[in-house]
């Protein structure tokens, strides 16, 4: 017996079938990695950092490592949700300079560390945080444990960060306000206890002409202290705090440090292309710094300030037209007998990878 099939019935048979089966739908992700890199010199110091969001996800990694000074850390912070951001935070930090009593040692402390992170408005933030970090001083010589520690410490941050940024000029406008306070927490095991509180402020106050006032406030003060451990100092000196003295030439349980810089915008050259370089944005800058170092008494006692003065330009180049960079040159002098520190910072962001 034979029998006639008809292609066009069978298509219609699959096609039905088909719609009966369970569907999947297949959708493609790709996440943007856009890290930030800064090199210091003549330190050779060098900052990895980025920052990304997915969905309720945010993952930020943050690496540096400083071959003069001879230190190198990382952080390492995952969270996730919204309202409130809850995630936790791995930091390593190894030291081998020579930070305490002018022997070789070798400082490091691990923490991990809870948190979580509440947005009050658009421009306000209140986070929480319960770290667990160990300690340890080591001589680099003969291996002795000079300090070995646990702290368990609790944090409060209130930040308020109006800052904007116009992309077109490269100056900034408004300010950040950080307070903190961070307490060593005894009753649940700590070998530490003491209290911190810190206030730090940023700024930007716009001039005529694309001129920019940029201010910086920064206190340190121990609400008490019977035990800390090193990291719980504070350092100055440098590329970043008192560009006029050498770095971490200086460690106090307290600190209250102001800078006021002057930036003024040389320049503006869209066009100026050489060998796939093109130049952006030059700006020349002056500034002033001061330092209050000392203990608990470093408000209402016989001030130990340091200070320094200095200038410096701004460079904004753009490579093959992919990869932004500023390069810094500063010269700063301190208000002492002794040479000027010279830094250059070279700073880019790029997008260097993807995943599909």
């Amino acid at each position: 017996m034979v029998t006639n099939v008809n292609c066009t019935d069978i298509i219609h048979k699959v096609e039905e079938v088909a719609e009966k089966l369970p569907q999947a739908k297949i959708t493609e992700n790709i996440i943007y990695v856009k890290p930030d890199m800064q090199i210091y010199l003549p330190n050779g110091a060098i900052d990895l950092k980025f920052k990304e969001t997915y969905r309720n996800s945010v993952i930020s990694f943050a690496s540096k490592y400083d071959f003069v000074d001879s230190f190198m850390g990382f952080d390492l912070d995952l969270g996730y949700g919204f309202k409130p951001l809850l995630g936790v935070n791995l930091h390593d930090k190894v030291d081998f300079s020579e930070i305490f009593a002018k022997q070789e040692t070798m400082y490091r402390s691990q923490s991990i560390t809870p948190y979580a992170k509440l947005q009050l408005s658009q421009t306000s933030q209140l986070n929480f945080f319960l770290g667990f970090e160990n300690t340890l001083i080591t001589s680099a010589e003969t291996s002795v444990k000079v300090e070995h520690g646990k702290n368990i410490m609790n944090k409060i941050i209130f930040i308020n960060n109006t800052i904007k940024e116009n992309n077109i000029s490269d100056s900034k406008k408004g300010r950040n306000i950080t307070l903190q306070i961070r307490h060593s927490v005894k009753p649940l095991g700590s070998d530490y206890d003491y209290a911190n509180a810190e206030i730090y402020l940023m700024g930007y106050l716009p001039l005529v002409k694309n001129q920019v006032l940029e201010y910086k406030l920064n206190i340190g003060y121990p609400l008490y202290s019977t035990r800390k451990p090193l990291s719980e100092l504070y350092y100055l000196g440098g590329y970043k705090l008192l560009k006029g003295y050498k770095y971490k030439e200086f460690s106090s349980e307290a600190m209250g440090y102001s800078e006021i810089k002057y930036n003024i915008p040389l320049t503006k050259v869209t066009n100026l292309n050489f060998l796939g370089i093109t130049l952006a944005i030059i700006t020349w800058n002056v500034f002033f710094e001061t330092a209050n170092i000392g203990d608990s008494k470093i408000f209402h006692t016989i001030p130990n300030i340091k200070s320094s003065i200095g200038t410096g330009i701004d460079c904004n180049l753009t490579i093959f037209k992919i990869l932004p960079i500023k390069i810094n040159f500063t010269v700063a002098q301190a208000f002492e007998r002794r040479l000027p520190q010279l830094h250059c910072t070279i700073a880019t962001t790029y997008y260097t990878w993807k995943t599909e």
